[in-house]
This record gives structure tokens, sequence and C-alpha cells, in this order.
């Protein structure tokens, strides 16, 4: 799997396992990536919109590890 593949991966399943209730109450309408070149960690993190207007929410997902590529 490439790296975008897995990163795609990780978000579904983050969002599928840990934010269900918070993600069926507002809607994802991007992500942005964190990158931390020290730890060889990047860290997701999604702005929310509500009704169709930008939320003050922001969803801080838990670091991919870059390094667990397969």
């Amino acid at each position: 799997m490439t790296l975008e593949e897995q990163t795609i991966h990780f978000l579904e399943t983050q969002i599928e396992q840990n934010y269900k209730d918070l993600c069926s109450k507002y809607l994802i309408e991007s992500v942005e990536w964190i990158e931390d070149d020290d730890k060889d960690e990047i860290r997701p993190f999604a702005h929310l919109v509500e009704e169709e207007k930008l939320s003050n929410i922001v969803l801080l997902f838990p670091p991919f590890n870059k390094s667990n590529l397969s």
C-alpha cells in the first residue's frame, strides 16, 4: 500500500471507531497534516462543517507513524 492509501485507511478507521458520534453530526470539510520529521509522524486534523456552515470545531486525530509503512 502506498502512503496515500495507508493514510486514507487510517483516517477511515479513526472516523469509524473513535469519532463516529462526532462525524455523524458534523461533516469533514477538509483535512490537513502536521509533519514531525523528528518523530517520523504526521498528524491529521480536520475542519468540521455543520449545516453548510464552518464550525469552530477542529478534529485532531492521533499521529500516523510513517515508519510503519508496509
